[in-house]
């Protein structure tokens, strides 16, 4: 009798875990917001040690991709919504025990420190889409506050970043279910994950030689870190 109700169990997709409650929207967004958040810290991270001239795409072009990356995450993460229309109950509370929680006030705080950034290298990273934000004298005004400030919007897009970056891996490290996701080391994994996807588009956009390998080894150097974290 217990083997004919186990075989009869198994007959239900829902008893064994699986995932495809999380289809391939989800998986986007890990990927996407993993890159953003290490396309944040790296051009904060140029813009602190004043590398502009070693690593010119990275310090006045890569932050563009931020928001342009995000919001290609974020639409795959509307996707995936059962109950599309209710999005904007993730606004009406915040939990301090959620990491999703935590994960949908951040997303919100990344699109003004993101554009910060953008700002404050327009005028050197993209010289022909300037004129359009200096043609206004808020615009200007505005991009001149951006480049006095550039250090300060650095030191608060690397925090920002690392959130964004960390707290996917938290919230997947609360399955408990799952013996190889319930652990602390996923925050962390998920983190070095996204900076090493960040360095490698940097080392394959990137013009400059020296560039290109710079960011090379940086990402060597954070994939076997990755190895180290998985181990």
């Amino acid at each position: 009798m217990k083997e004919e109700l186990f075989v009869t169990a198994r007959s239900n997709a829902l008893i064994d875990p699986s995932l495809h409650i999380w289809t391939w929207e989800v998986a986007m967004y890990l990927f996407l917001g993993g890159l953003t958040a290490g396309i944040m810290v790296f051009a904060a991270f140029i813009a602190l040690t004043k590398k502009d001239e070693e690593a010119p795409f990275a310090g006045t072009q890569l932050a563009l991709l931020a928001p342009i990356v995000l919001s290609l995450g974020m639409t795959t993460l509307f996707l995936d919504l059962e109950h599309k229309l209710f999005v904007f109950r993730f606004y009406t509370a915040f939990e301090v025990t959620s990491p999703m929680s935590w994960g949908a006030w951040i997303l919100l705080v990344i699109y003004p420190v993101s554009i910060l950034q953008i700002l404050s290298t327009l005028r050197t990273g993209y010289p022909q889409a300037s004129p359009w934000v200096d043609r206004f004298a808020a615009g200007r005004r505005l991009l001149d506050w951006c480049e006095r400030n550039r250090r300060a919007i650095a030191l608060a897009a690397i925090p920002f970043g690392i959130a964004l970056g960390i707290y996917t891996g938290i919230l997947l490290s609360a399955f408990s279910a799952r013996p190889f996701w319930n652990s602390g080391v996923l925050g962390p994994l998920f983190l070095v994950s996204g900076l090493s996807t960040a360095a490698a588009l940097v080392a394959l956009a990137a013009r400059k030689h020296s560039e290109k390998v710079l960011f090379t080894k940086i990402d060597l150097a954070l994939i076997a870190a990755e190895l180290a974290l998985v181990a």
